[in-house]
């Protein structure tokens, strides 16, 4: 019998792409891994049933009605034990549809398909500078972090030929959406740039005006219509001009150079947020007029290796492939939480404070307490001018903040953050011996984070040993979904977005 069952929507044919379905089998593969039963309903063309069968077989499509994809689906949720409907779709017929009994989560990108849900996803680089959320409840995953990678593209580490003087190897691939027929101005400007070999993967019905506009020069390019072996095919190249929906990510992760043209309005914020991080080589947006520009700046990249490796290296960086990981591991635990009916209740309310030098000597009682030592990565005992030295630099360091949380003006707490990243920060607790089992800890982790505001999004991040059961309990309930599965020694971490709210300090102010 299953452990759990999946009912993922979403829609996919050679017009309108394959990204919404790729996804859609990134978390199917990573759900039955873990002895999900899963079944994918929604419009499928021809092309994307083989797609599937090819790379997937077995996995369950389900075909719906394209007029009525609400009550098909109500349908199946009615006739099955589905625990978690998820949507990925654009589809404005699905729009408010949110079926209370079941947990659904939503996959959205930016505003593009955006709906009520437990779970809202958005998996697309700098994601969270954009999500604007429906309601404090809201439970989100977000970024570059939750972008959903098949098992055979993680798989690859492409490798950059050092060898300037070789002939390059290009793919073109902008998906089945090419509503300005920019594949034809790309294809006409790649051929005239000198030791270029192209292959073009476009719809067979667009293949005779494409042979067409190319002319004399059409036999110089290898067209196909479709391949089941896209990692493979994008590995053999020395890059890739894609559109930049889904397979941006992909292509990202496996760390192909790549060339990035804007096809559609929804791509817009991907391709722009790739110019910024440095990603791929920007090559436009509509209306195309500096195509033929971009181009030849386009041929000085790919004959330079160091570029090729630094923009190769960035993609890998970013897009860590454990999207699909962190999606399947929140329904489980929303699932175990019974998340979707679930009551929140309000913490005791503390206050913070920063830590002074004059706190040292309870803090170093604290620290030092046996349960304290039994749950930190350091379980030795810490000497008194080691503690001192350790908060006088903690106090001293603009990367730590370390609170002191109170109660009538008493200490019972501390909360510590560190900083991560550029937007993130993780959190270490400590509750006072006396105020253990007073149900202190979570009003303790909401006061540090009304602390740590910021006027652009904060990743919280919290790193926990599995056996440390308060803790997890503690971050389970302050909504930090699993982020990296446990190390060798125990230590999970997990995470939450915390987003702006107006009227907010800046991060490292001094709140009112």
């Amino acid at each position: 019998m299953a452990a759990h069952t999946a009912l993922i929507h979403c829609n996919a044919d050679l017009e309108r792409g394959m990204g919404h379905l790729m996804r859609a089998l990134c978390l199917a593969e990573e759900a039955s891994s873990r002895g999900w039963s899963v079944d994918i309903a929604g419009r499928f063309g021809d092309r994307a049933v083989e797609h599937v069968d090819e790379l997937f077989p077995g996995q369950s499509l389900i075909q719906l009605d394209a007029s009525e994809p609400r009550r098909d689906l109500q349908r199946l949720l009615s006739e099955r034990s589905v625990d978690v409907l998820h949507i990925d779709s654009y589809d404005t017929a699905l729009d408010g549809f949110f079926p209370g009994a079941t947990l659904t989560s939503n996959m959205q990108d930016g505003q593009f398909g955006r709906r009520p849900a437990d779970l809202h996803v958005d998996g697309n680089l700098d994601a969270e500078l954009r999500y604007v959320p429906s309601g404090q409840a809201d439970l989100a995953l977000l970024g570059a972090s939750v972008v959903q990678i098949r098992k055979t593209m993680r798989a690859i580490s492409h490798r950059v030929r050092p060898e300037a003087e070789l002939r390059k190897r290009v793919l073109v691939v902008l998906g089945g959406t090419d509503p300005f027929d920019v594949t034809p101005q790309i294809v006409e400007g790649l051929l005239q740039l000198p030791n270029v070999s192209l292959t073009v993967i476009c719809r067979p019905e667009v293949q005779p005006a494409l042979r067409r506009s190319l002319g004399d020069s059409a036999g110089r390019v290898n067209i196909l219509s479709f391949t089941s072996d896209l990692p493979r095919l994008a590995d053999s190249m020395d890059a890739v001009v894609t559109a930049a929906g889904t397979s941006v990510w992909d292509f990202a992760a496996a760390g192909i150079p790549m060339g990035i043209v804007a096809v559609t309005e929804n791509q817009l914020p991907g391709y722009r947020s790739c110019e910024a991080h440095g990603i791929g080589f920007p090559l436009g947006t509509p209306p195309y007029g500096d195509i033929p520009n971009r181009l030849e700046a386009f041929a000085d990249f790919l004959d330079d290796t160091a570029r090729l490796s630094e923009s190769a290296e960035l993609g890998r960086t970013l897009i860590d492939g454990r999207g699909a990981w962190r999606v399947v591991s929140a329904w489980e635990e929303l699932l175990a939480a019974g998340a979707h009916s679930a009551r929140v209740e309000e913490p005791v309310k503390l206050a913070a404070r920063v830590a002074k030098l004059s706190d040292a000597e309870f803090l170093f009682d604290w620290r030092n307490d046996p349960v304290t030592r039994q749950v930190s990565r350091s379980q030795e005992p810490v000497t008194w001018p080691d503690h001192r030295a350790w908060l006088e630099r903690v106090v001293a360091d603009e990367n730590r903040r370390l609170l002191i949380i109170e109660k009538a003006g008493t200490p019972v707490a501390t909360v510590r953050w560190d900083r991560r990243g550029v937007t993130s920060w993780e959190a270490s607790i400590t509750i006072a011996p006396t105020s253990r089992g007073r149900g202190i800890g979570k009003g303790a982790l909401a006061a540090g984070e009304d602390w740590l505001v910021s006027a652009e999004p904060v990743q919280l991040l919290a790193t926990i040993h599995s056996s440390n059961t308060a803790s997890q309990r503690l971050f389970r309930g302050a909504k930090y979904l699993p982020y990296l599965p446990a190390d060798k020694d125990g230590f999970e971490m997990r995470s939450k977005w915390k987003l702006p709210t107006e009227g907010h300090a800046a991060l490292g102010d001094s709140p009112s």
